[in-house]
C-alpha cells in the first residue's frame, strides 16, 4: 500500500535500496565483481570489474529479472558497463602500494655519496656524476630497489 502512494522517484530509489541489499542473491558468484549503479526508468545499471564479468551478466540477465521480479523489484532491463567496482573508499583502505618513508638529509647524502661509486671511472664530469647519483637515489627510493 505504501508503494502505491510513493512517487516514482521514491519508488525507484527503494526499488534501487533492495537490489543492492539482495545483489548477491540476484546475481550469485559474479556479485563481488559487480555492483549496481541506478535504476532509471526500468533498466537496471550495473557496473562490472571486467568483460568476463560483464558478459555473464549479460547472459544472465533474464534470470537476474525474473529474481528481481520475484522480490517486486520491476524492471525490464540490464545495462552492464565495465569498471571500477570498489568505491574510493574502498580504494584508499585496499591500496596494495605501501606509503615510503621520506628520506632524512643525512640518508640521501649517504645514498649519494655510495651511488657516486658507480659512476666512478666512467669518464663523466664530477657535476655529471652528482646529478647522476641523485637521480639513481630518487630512482630506487621511489621503486624501493637499493642494491
Amino acid at each position: 500500500m505504501l508503494e502505491r502512494e510513493l512517487s516514482k522517484e521514491l519508488k525507484d530509489l527503494l526499488d534501487f535500496y533492495r537490489i543492492k541489499k539482495t545483489w548477491a542473491e540476484l546475481v550469485g558468484m559474479a556479485s563481488n565483481k559487480s555492483k549496481p549503479i541506478q535504476i532509471q526508468g526500468r533498466k537496471l545499471q550495473v557496473i562490472a570489474a571486467s568483460p568476463l564479468i560483464a558478459q555473464e551478466i549479460n547472459m544472465r540477465s533474464g534470470q537476474i529479472i525474473s529474481r528481481a521480479l520475484s522480490l517486486g523489484i520491476n524492471i525490464d532491463s540490464i545495462s552492464v558497463y565495465v569498471g571500477n567496482v570498489l568505491d574510493k573508499d574502498e580504494m584508499s583502505h585496499s591500496s596494495t602500494v605501501p606509503r615510503l618513508k621520506p628520506l632524512s638529509e643525512e640518508d640521501i647524502a649517504q645514498e649519494v655519496e655510495r651511488a657516486k661509486e658507480r659512476f666512478k671511472g666512467k669518464n663523466l664530469s664530477d657535476d655529471m656524476i652528482e646529478r647522476l647519483s641523485r637521480l639513481y637515489v630518487v630512482y630506487n627510493k621511489r621503486f624501493n630497489s637499493f642494491s
